[in-house]
C-alpha cells in the first residue's frame, strides 16, 4: 500500500493517468479472484460474492487508504468507487473513512438500528419514536430476561448499520426496516404488547445480520 504514493510519483503523465491505471489493474485483478470463487458460476451467488468484496473495499480497504495518509489517497479512493460502478452500476457501495466508523462504534453512535433509521429520515434523538424504545430497552425487556438481547444488538448492530451505509442503498434499506418492522413495533408498543414488540425486533436483527453479516 506504501507503494502507491511512490507508483504515483513515478509515472511521467501525472497522478491522475496514475491513479486510473493503478485502479484498473487492480479491479482487473479483484474481477479475476471473484470469479475463481466456486460461487460465481452459480448465477444466484454472485451477489453474495460481490456483497463480500464490496465490503472489503467500504469498510476496510478505502479507509485503510486514508488512514495511511497516502499522499493519493483521495483520488485513488474516488476513482476506485468510479471504475467499480462502471463495471457494475448496481453494486454500489460508498469509501468508508475509519476514523467516522471508529467514532461510531466507540460512541455506541450505531448500536440500535432504530437510531439510524430515525436519524436517516431526520428525526430528532429525542422524538417519541426513540423514547420509546428506549424506555422498552430499558423496562419491560431488561425486567424479562432480555439482557443478553439487548448485549447482542450493541455486538452486532454497529456492524449492520455499517454495511447499510457504506455497502447498500441506505434510502432503499432504511425504507424496508422501517416498513417491515420499526413501524409494527412502535405499534406493539403504543397498543400495550410488548411481547410482540420482542418478537418483531429480534427478527429484523436476525434477518439484516444474515443479509449482512454471515
Amino acid at each position: 500500500m506504501d507503494s502507491l504514493d511512490a507508483c504515483v510519483d513515478a509515472c511521467p503523465d501525472g497522478e491522475k493517468t496514475a491513479v486510473e491505471l493503478l485502479c484498473k489493474d487492480l479491479l482487473d485483478a479483484v474481477d479475476e479472484h471473484m470469479m475463481a470463487d466456486r460461487r460465481w458460476g452459480r448465477g444466484s451467488r454472485q451477489n453474495a460474492v460481490l456483497f463480500e468484496t464490496r465490503v472489503v473495499l467500504a469498510i476496510f480497504f478505502t479507509p485503510l487508504i486514508r488512514k495511511r495518509g497516502l499522499k493519493c489517497a483521495e483520488a485513488f479512493r474516488t476513482e476506485l468507487n468510479r471504475q467499480w460502478l462502471e463495471r457494475y452500476p448496481k453494486q454500489v457501495w460508498t469509501p468508508g473513512d475509519y476514523d467516522v466508523m471508529a467514532g461510531g462504534f466507540k460512541r455506541r453512535k450505531w448500536c440500535f438500528i432504530t437510531t439510524a433509521t430515525c436519524t436517516f429520515e431526520g428525526k430528532r434523538d429525542d422524538c417519541a419514536e426513540l423514547e420509546a424504545f428506549r424506555a422498552f430497552r430499558d423496562g419491560w425487556l431488561t425486567e424479562h430476561g432480555g439482557a443478553a438481547l439487548i448485549a447482542e444488538y450493541y455486538d452486532k448492530a454497529p456492524g449492520i448499520v455499517a454495511c447499510i451505509e457504506l455497502c447498500d442503498r441506505p434510502e432503499e434499506r432504511y425504507a424496508e426496516i422501517r416498513e417491515r418492522w420499526l413501524a409494527p413495533c412502535y405499534r406493539a408498543l403504543q397498543e400495550q404488547r410488548p411481547q410482540e414488540c420482542r418478537e418483531c425486533y429480534v427478527d429484523m436483527v436476525r434477518t439484516l445480520e444474515k443479509r449482512y453479516l454471515q
